[in-house]
Parts: C-alpha cells; sequence; structure tokens
C-alpha cells in the first residue's frame, strides 16, 4: 500500500523502486531502487521516508530528494511468515518490528539503535517452531507502544526507554485495535479475543471464525469488523463477540484491514481489487 505526508504519496513497485508522487497533481518527484522487496507501505515523518525490506533493512530516504540517509540491517531467520510490520516514523524516533521477534527503535537522525525489545524468543527444533514474526506496526498509546507477535506476547513499552509496562501471552499477526476502552486480538489461530484495559482481563473469546485467516480487527462504535481469507465481512459485539452479521465482499478473500473513515463509515479492500466504502445497519 501506498504511504504520505503533505508533499507526497510514496509506493513501492514490484521491481523493488520507491516513488515519490505530487500530492498535488501526482507527478513523479523522484524514484529510487531498492536493495530487495518491501511488503509493509512506506513510512513519512515530512522530511524523512521510512521502507523495510523482507530481509530485515530498515532504509531512510531524504522526502525531498529520494538520497538515502541511513540504513540498519537486522539479522532474520531463513524461514518467516510472510508478513510485514510498517516502521513506525516519528520526529526523532524510528520503531521497527522484525521477523527475528524483536523491535527495535533507531534515531531518525543517523539510524544508530536506541533500544530493543524482545516480543517473541526462538523455541523449538524446527524452523517452523521458531517462527516469532511481528506483522504488525506497533501501535501508540501516549507514551507508549502495544506490540505483539506470532507465538509471542501482546505487550506495552515505554516508547523512550523500551522498558515493559505489562505483558501477556498472545499470537498474532496484526496489531491489536482500540475501542470503548478495551483491546480487540486476532489470534494467529483465527479466535477473536477482547481484553480489559485497564487490568487485561480476558472478557470474550469469540471462536466460530477460527482458522479463517482473519485481518486485523476495526472498531466502529460497538461492533467490530474483520475480513478473512474467503472474502466475507464478519460483524461482532464489542460487548459480548457475538456474530452481528456476514456478508461476501470478494469471492479472493479480504487480506488488507477494513478501515474505519468519516462518520464510521468501513473502507474495504479484497484481493481481487474490488474497494468499496461500507455502513453497518444498526438497525437488522
Amino acid at each position: 500500500g501506498p504511504g504520505a505526508d503533505a508533499r507526497h504519496l510514496y509506493m513501492v513497485t514490484r521491481d523493488a523502486e520507491l516513488v515519490a508522487l505530487s500530492s498535488e497533481d501526482g507527478t513523479e518527484a523522484w524514484r529510487v531502487p531498492l536493495p530487495t522487496e518491501v511488503l509493509a507501505a512506506p513510512q513519512s515523518n515530512g522530511n524523512l521516508v521510512v521502507v523495510q525490506t523482507t530481509d530485515g533493512r530498515v532504509i531512510a530516504h531524504d522526502a525531498a530528494t529520494g538520497e538515502r540517509r541511513w540504513q540498519y540491517e537486522a539479522q532474520v531467520p531463513v524461514l518467516t511468515v510472510r508478513t510485514a510490520a510498517a516502521p513506525l516514523v516519528g520526529g526523532d524516533i524510528v520503531i521497527s518490528s522484525f521477523a527475528n521477534g524483536r523491535v527495535i527503535a533507531l534515531t531518525a537522525a543517523d539510524g544508530q539503535p536506541v533500544w530493543q525489545y524482545e516480543v517473541g524468543q526462538p523455541q523449538g527444533r524446527t524452523e517452523l517452531e521458531r517462527l516469532v514474526d511481528i506483522g504488525g506496526q506497533p501501535l501508540v498509546l501516549d507514551s507508549a507502544i502495544m506490540v505483539v507477535g506470532y507465538q509471542g506476547k501482546l505487550a506495552l513499552v515505554d516508547i523512550r526507554s523500551g522498558q515493559e509496562i505489562w505483558s501477556r501471552r498472545a499470537s498474532s499477526f496484526y496489531s491489536p485495535a482500540i475501542g470503548n476502552g478495551n483491546i480487540f486480538l486476532s489470534s494467529a489461530n483465527g479466535d477473536i479475543v477482547a481484553l480489559r484495559g485497564s487490568d487485561r482481563r480476558e472478557l470474550w473469546v469469540q471462536d466460530s471464525l477460527s482458522w479463517r485467516q482473519l485481518t486485523r480487527p476495526a472498531v466502529s462504535g460497538d461492533y467490530l469488523v474483520v475480513g478473512d481469507f474467503e472474502g466475507y465481512l464478519h460483524v461482532l459485539s464489542t460487548v459480548d463477540g457475538s456474530l452481528q452479521g456476514q456478508r461476501e465482499f470478494d469471492s479472493d478473500g479480504i487480506r488488507v484491514p477494513v478501515q474505519v473513515i468519516e462518520d464510521g463509515n468501513l473502507l474495504v479492500y479484497g484481493n481481487g481489487g474490488k474497494m468499496a466504502v461500507l455502513r453497518i445497519d444498526q438497525d437488522d
């Protein structure tokens, strides 16, 4: 997907080129080659545009010219889950998540490591058992970030020091969603879990969608919306997790998380290229 700031729209081509387009008229401002594939959207703070490659490199370019400013390289395992977390780019810090189960904060000025936090530690004998990928972008909550990994944990971490505030065991490919004071998580096995934000106590688990490769949840009022690998949208109650409705959207599946936009409307994009703005009918 694309990234953007006030001046440019940024995208990575299939040929691994980072392209900046004018946000005013769509003309190409600059184009630079990247060393390898990028799955996550480029991120910008207006001065830097940062991409993260599938082989564990974080590369920062000048947002105005495309000139490379710095590169950081992490060691990642040979076998990884084919997901990618977009880096989090602030004014003076860049936070990236890696397939080795670590979250690392880098200085925006020169890419030097500030702190690192281990979300998951590889365990087991086989490469499959040792997967600990972090596939979701860290979620900013005031002066902390919330992160979750596959076969790892859900944790709240101080954004300046990297110190753990709390954690609990969890496994997910996507960032959690926050709504109505609670935390909602699409688990790796397809269960949707709701935790009370104040003490992380489990409020409910919805397991009727297990193994449907759910997207990250989207919160719209008192409802939770997820897509799945068969292209269905599922609507759940945030109160008790009960299923409120479903509809088929794209027979090729839905991988991109549903986005909540203006007035609680839902922006949905299917694998087959279908895009629509939908609204939950609360009268049914």
